[in-house]
């Protein structure tokens, strides 16, 4: 097979040549492999999205009723901020793209803020972070935006992975 260079976003340009080629497949697969992908829900996630979203909902409108304790919000949002944190900090700079060392209380630190987060374990979110960055708006990419606005904000979390993001994430 031949090697071919896939489309990327800019952020690639610091990639080596090497980490970009992947083996190409026939231009007449690449077209029907696409077609012929149907995606599967995964029910467990739909089920967990919608207490998520029913319990966020809920507390907004005993926030706005005055039902909670002060105390209650301030624990909410130093919550939220935290996980928030662990993912852009830890996940995303620290793990995902490597921009700075931490030492082993700092790592600890980052994998647990990551779970306040809730957004699947560090391990997983960065290596799907990576495959977006590396094949951006393919089929390699865990949320391509060629698959519409839905998908690449939620609808990902929602079914099972595209044969070329399995693939391609085992590297």
């Amino acid at each position: 097979m031949a090697l071919y260079y896939l489309d990327r976003s800019i952020t690639d340009i610091f990639l080596h040549d090497e980490e970009r080629k992947v083996d190409a497949p026939k231009k007449d697969d690449r077209k029907s492999d696409s077609e012929q992908f149907k995606p599967e829900i995964v029910w467990k996630n739909i089920f967990l999205f919608v207490i998520l979203h029913t319990g966020g909902f809920w507390g907004i409108w005993r926030i706005l009723t005055l039902q909670n304790h002060w105390l209650t919000i301030v624990w909410s949002l130093a919550v939220s901020v935290i996980g928030a944190e662990g993912v852009m900090v830890g996940s995303h700079r620290f793990f995902s793209h490597k921009c700075f060392k931490g030492n082993d209380w700092f790592k600890l630190l980052a994998i647990l803020t990551q779970t306040i987060a809730g957004q699947n374990c560090i391990y997983i979110w960065a290596r799907d972070h990576r495959l977006h960055h590396k094949y951006s708006d393919t089929d390699a990419d865990p949320h391509n935006s060629k698959r519409g606005f839905f998908f690449c904000h939620m609808g990902w979390l929602l079914q099972k992975k595209h044969p070329m993001v399995k693939l391609m994430g085992k590297n």
